[in-house]
């Protein structure tokens, strides 16, 4: 999970207050930047306001959900394959 509130165009962001899940794939093939299988370019939270925030990760294979202070509608939405950054226990 990455939450963002800077915009780097060289790695395709959207804007400078987003959340994104990333993976770099397996242990053994770690690199950077990570790859990016969802992002929430429209949040309307701002990210950066210094105040706290509460985010809130849920994951019901394949769905991996975010939600962010409170709101009960998903910032974030995506399927997710945990099993290529895992061993066969579940474990990185």
């Amino acid at each position: 999970m990455f939450f963002d509130t800077c915009r780097s165009p060289k790695e395709g962001d959207a804007s400078f207050n987003f959340i994104a899940v990333r993976t770099n794939g397996r242990p053994a093939d770690l690199h950077w930047p990570a790859d990016r299988l969802a992002d929430s370019p429209t949040l309307t939270t701002d990210l950066k306001d210094r105040k706290p925030h509460i985010a809130k990760i849920l994951y019901r294979p394949p769905a991996l959900s975010v939600f962010l202070d409170e709101n009960p509608t998903p910032v974030l939405k995506t399927a997710v394959n945990v099993s290529i950054v895992t061993n066969g226990a579940g474990r990185t």
